[in-house]
């Protein structure tokens, strides 16, 4: 599998550019895929939830796209 993300992480590269994906991610998503998983959601992890509302943040970057922190 280790040629394969290698692969898999240069064509994602060229398609969408340099950094978009590492090779070490690649090869978690090739795993996950090959155990006939194909969702593409995000699983629950353990750590602080975010301290934010995703709606207020998108409704701040639309009313003012140059914010920063």
């Amino acid at each position: 599998m280790g040629g394969k993300a290698v692969e898999t992480t240069r064509n994602i590269n060229k398609a969408f550019g340099p950094g978009t994906a590492n090779e070490r991610t690649v090869q978690c998503w090739l795993k996950t895929f090959c155990k006939g998983d194909e969702s593409l959601e995000d699983e629950e992890h353990s750590g602080w939830p975010p301290e934010f509302d995703n709606n207020q943040l998108s409704a701040i970057i639309k009313a003012d796209p140059l914010t920063t922190t």
